[in-house]
């Protein structure tokens, strides 16, 4: 007999990686720059260490691992990877289809970040998805002023719809694409 999951009632997505395939982009930025701050790392290194931290993590453990890194270092990796970012990032392929689908069946969906909004405006604008979220379906760290992985950023964006944290369904995994039916992603 086939198992059968319950309903969501709210849909909660990371961005990069899962809606806009954004990571590489500021992965290569953070190689160039961590290297220039003293801490070579190969792309498959930084990715596997930083992907998924709040800036604020990753720079104290990159400053762990080697890296002299100034009072702005920030600000410094945030200024090069928005200038890159604002030549285009592709979708990850399948995503409107999962949205749209998501609509069809009346189930709220909203993205929890810890990317800033104005990376998202830069990343999703393009796609018409900044439009569609900002800014009652977009919950970001630096506005909310707590980051991925604490569950309060999740706990937040589900008190928004008045959801329990049982009936929601958080994608967060790096993925590749969405699959044929447009609810179970890969990767």
């Amino acid at each position: 007999m086939p198992k059968t999951y319950p309903r969501p009632k709210l849909v909660i997505f990371d961005c990069d990686g899962v809606l806009i395939d954004s990571e590489p982009v500021f992965n290569a930025v953070l190689v160039q720059n961590l290297a220039r701050h003293g801490l070579r790392l190969t792309p498959e290194q930084s990715q596997l260490t930083f992907t998924g931290l709040a800036m604020t993590e990753l720079a104290r453990m990159a400053s762990q691992m080697g890296a002299v890194l100034p009072q702005n270092w920030i600000t410094e990796v945030y200024d090069e990877a928005y200038a890159l970012l604002r030549k285009g990032v592709p979708l990850i392929p399948g995503v409107l289809a999962v949205i749209r689908r998501l609509d069809e069946e009346n189930i709220p969906c909203c993205i929890v970040s810890n990317g800033s909004e104005e990376k998202m405006q830069i990343t999703l604008g393009p796609y018409g998805l900044w439009d569609r979220f900002h800014p009652n379906y977009m919950f970001s760290a630096h506005t909310l002023k707590v980051a991925k992985p604490d569950p309060e950023i999740f706990l937040a964006a589900a008190a928004h719809f008045d959801v329990q944290a049982r009936d929601y369904a958080v994608k967060v995994s790096l993925g590749r694409r969405w699959d044929e039916n447009g609810l179970q992603g890969t990767g």
